[in-house]
């Protein structure tokens, strides 16, 4: 779906001349798209550091930037060519994720919990 938008610049330089008025058409249906992706490499870079790959998560961040820039290209009305587009994100796989100290001392109190110990003091 292509959407059009009137935008009106003026020019500051000389105040005699009326606003200039240009029709811009954005293609709504490559924006979602972008947005779309931009959100799935915004997702495993915050999956990537929490697995501890700090490395993976700021290339990532880094191409999250890159899409900025480009949606605001589309925005503005560019034609882009998004089969150059990056991959969907690789996401690391469950057994990567790296316990923080405070998942570590929930797993320690459930597994506490769930075999019944207690530790008295007696």
């Amino acid at each position: 779906m292509k959407v059009s938008e009137t935008i009106v610049t003026s020019d500051t330089s000389n105040n005699d001349n009326p606003p200039a008025i240009e029709d811009v058409t954005v293609d709504q249906e490559a924006l979602d798209k972008l947005k779309k992706q931009q959100q799935k490499y915004k997702t495993a870079a915050v999956a990537w550091k929490r697995a501890g790959n700090k490395e993976q998560a700021l290339q990532y961040v880094k191409t999250v930037k890159q899409f900025d820039i480009v949606i605001a290209a589309v925005a503005e009305g560019e034609k882009l060519d998004l089969s150059d587009m990056p991959p969907t994100p690789i996401l690391p796989s469950p057994t990567s994720i790296i316990a923080t100290p405070a998942t570590k001392e929930e797993n320690e109190l459930q597994q506490q919990g769930a075999s019944g110990k207690m530790y008295n003091s007696s």
